[in-house]
């Protein structure tokens, strides 16, 4: 997996600050500097030049436990497009390789709307019918 998997433009831009620390919401829920932006664009350079195996499982792990909020974006003074970055590791983390079922099931459901608004449909159905007040009820009394 070495090689040009990222942009090496946003990769270099990261001056490994910090700022994005206190945005990000799996840094604070783990305190764990892997889980931070500054940690995964760590690793990200550590896949990219060789030094991370590709099937090092930290690497699945934490492209995988980023929420993709991209709350750190607007605090980077260095202004890292850590979205872009994600999507990229993502993508290259998935290519020739077949999806969880659950993965491709979610996907094939977000892309047909008919299929959402069945399910909706399905979901109200399942609640039951709505009891209408009986005839000639004159509300609370």
């Amino acid at each position: 997996m070495s090689g040009d998997v990222f942009d090496p433009g946003q990769l270099s831009r990261c001056i490994s600050c910090g700022f994005c620390l206190p945005a990000c919401p799996t840094y604070a829920m783990t305190g764990d500097e892997a889980s931070s932006p500054r940690g995964r664009i760590t690793l990200m350079r550590a896949l990219q030049d060789g030094t991370l195996p590709p099937d090092d499982p930290t690497l699945a792990e934490q492209s995988s436990f980023c929420l993709g909020c991209r709350a750190c974006e607007p605090v980077c003074p260095a202004g890292v497009q850590y979205g872009s970055l994600l999507e990229q590791w993502r993508v290259h983390q998935w290519r020739g390789r077949r999806r969880p079922p659950l993965a491709r099931a979610l996907t094939l459901i977000a892309g047909q709307r008919w299929l959402l608004r069945l399910l909706g449909l399905v979901r109200g159905a399942a609640r039951g019918p709505v009891a209408a007040p009986p005839t000639g009820a004159r509300g609370p009394v």
